[in-house]
């Protein structure tokens, strides 16, 4: 193939490209490809240029303003320190792809369950002591009333884990658990007690995913790409598994709507009764339309 303005005869790996790319030659990978001389691109170039230019952003349960929370740590991860964001006349954007995971599970899933059906259970035989890294943590929230609460050096009181919001309190074996990862983790104020909540938000959230799209890699389905939410990769899973080399089942155009022969003989026989002639016919249309034409030459006359 040709690399057009480079030279002819040299090798170019991965890294030149993504060296081209923060150098701003090429927006992205796909444009890089689009100027390369192999022929015709493939039917779905579309979207895989979309799902490769969007950085993804998992999440279970969260909204908008989470976005302006995560650019500091979006942009250290994409490396965007040597890339400029005029480019051309135009500004370069930065696409995201927010995958509720939500979407991905029953209605009504909470996020433990969601740990727990693909991860199992605490893998300790002491809940109390286990650190094993499955499962969420425990942290005050409604304690936390201002920044300087995150800086007290000692441990929240049991009391302090009770949600009048939730109407939810934790158990004594709970409270001593805080205790062990307390000392455990030789944490010195609340602000250490919420890095490891964070923690156990974050990377079983990832092991979780990973386990996911494993089981659904079985039926050949990416949940990311294939579908949008779980009752669609469900319906693909079905054709696959009811239906033989997955061929969809014939879709036959139904039968006309055939007015029923009594209705039709119970209409002509209450006009008879009532001595109308069945039908619409042009007298009908005549007749209903003499009481109108009378009002509108009515209406004529009085304006004049």
């Amino acid at each position: 193939m040709e690399l057009p303005g480079f030279k002819v005869g040299k090798k170019y790996s991965m890294t030149d490209v993504d060296n081209w790319i923060k150098e701003g030659k090429y927006g992205s990978f796909f444009d890089f490809y689009s100027s390369l001389v192999i022929g015709k691109h493939r039917s779905d170039y579309g979207r895989l240029k979309q799902q490769i230019d969007q950085v993804p952003v998992f999440d279970f349960n969260s909204g908008r303003y989470d976005i302006n929370l995560l650019k500091s740590d979006l942009f250290a991860v994409i490396d965007t320190d040597n890339i400029s964001v005029i480019k051309n006349p135009s500004y370069m954007c930065i696409a995201t792809s927010n995958m509720k995971i939500s979407n991905f599970v029953p209605a009504g899933t909470s996020y433990d369950k969601y740990l727990t059906t693909y991860l199992g259970k605490c893998k300790g035989d002491d809940k109390i002591t286990c650190v094993c890294g499955i499962g969420k943590g425990l942290f005050p929230y409604e304690h936390i009333t201002s920044f300087n609460v995150l800086s007290q050096t000692s441990i929240p009181p049991q009391l302090a884990f009770d949600s009048k919001l939730r109407g939810t309190s934790i158990t004594s074996n709970e409270n001593e658990r805080v205790k062990f990862v307390w000392e455990y983790y030789e944490m010195k104020s609340i602000k250490d007690l919420l890095v490891w909540y964070n923690n156990l938000d974050v990377v079983p959230f990832i092991k979780a995913i990973k386990a996911q799209r494993e089981i659904f890699k079985r039926f050949d389905l990416d949940i990311f790409a294939d579908g949008v939410s779980l009752p669609g990769l469900s319906e693909k899973v079905m054709y696959q598994t009811c239906f033989n080399n997955t061929q969809y089942p014939d879709k036959k155009p139904a039968n006309a709507f055939q007015f029923p022969a009594k209705r039709m003989s119970g209409y002509k026989s209450q006009d008879a009764k009532a001595k109308r002639e069945f039908g619409m016919t042009l007298d009908h249309l005549d007749t209903a339309a003499k009481p109108k034409l009378s009002v509108w030459i009515m209406l004529l006359q009085a304006d004049r």
